[in-house]
């Protein structure tokens, strides 16, 4: 996986992390954690989950978060040491290659990260190579592909499809949150469990941040989808009222 910077920036994610709340606990509990275990957690980001992870191992415990954009990876480690929580690090990696040993660690985590990558089948075994037999792999994902918006006074299917085409843009693998059920039973995790959220939100603000509007909007209007008139009338109607809605996969196993 290439290590770039700037894909997305700190802000954002910690908007989202806003709506993800109930899903992230759900991850959380999903990893069986206790005090003084080890887990790693894949496209950390700015310690999103880091922090509270590290509340579960406690200090005896053990915390790595590894992410591709070294920025992210210094901010992450800033919050760590502001929070006085020296078990929690961060490290720049690749999610293809771990930086740890065989069967190294208790659990390992990754959010919205298999969408990402090329070979998504090949980043979940590699989660499964670093946990010892016995321990979880929990990952979770979103199937844009299923994202459903509805604004007050704009075209929103227009909308919709202008988000949509600039995901499938991003994303490597868009069908990867759907596929994770069969993936991980191919690969022989045991005592599977899978969760499946309808995600929403009606706050304009938090609907304008997940879908990462004015980069959608942008990019719609460069590729003659939509004119700019088009673009400043979604974003006036988005401020008087929106609703949306996309699903989110999180799938739990054991390694054998």
């Amino acid at each position: 996986m290439e290590r770039t910077t700037g894909y997305v920036d700190a802000a954002y994610l910690d908007q989202v992390a806003q709506i993800l709340g109930a899903i992230k606990r759900s991850s959380y509990e999903l990893l069986r954690l206790g005090p003084g275990g080890s887990v790693a957690d894949v496209g950390c980001g700015p310690a999103s989950d880091t922090l509270r992870l590290g509340d579960l191992v406690g200090p005896q415990g053990r915390v790595v978060g590894v992410d591709h954009d070294p920025e992210m990876v210094a901010e992450a480690n800033r919050r760590a040491t502001a929070a006085g929580a020296a078990h929690v690090t961060h490290v720049t990696g690749d999610a293809l290659r771990l930086p740890f040993d065989d069967g190294e660690l208790d659990a390992v985590r990754a959010e919205r990260v298999l969408q990402h990558i090329e070979d998504p089948v090949a980043a979940l075994a590699e989660l499964a190579r670093v946990v010892r037999p016995g321990g979880r792999v929990v990952v979770v994902d979103t199937d844009w592909l299923s994202l459903s918006m509805d604004v007050a006074g704009a075209e929103h299917r227009v909308l919709e499809r202008a988000v949509a085409s600039l995901y499938r843009a991003r994303c490597r693998s868009p069908y990867a949150a759907r596929e994770l059920p069969r993936r991980f039973a191919e690969l022989g995790f045991e005592d599977r469990a899978v969760d499946v959220h309808a995600q929403f939100t009606g706050s304009p603000a938090l609907l304008a941040a997940a879908i990462e509007l004015e980069r959608a909007l942008a990019d719609a209007v460069v590729q003659g989808a939509i004119t700019e008139a088009d673009a400043d009338r979604m974003r006036t109607a988005l401020a008087g009222g929106a609703f949306g809605s996309v699903t989110v996969l999180v799938c739990a196993g054991t390694r054998s």
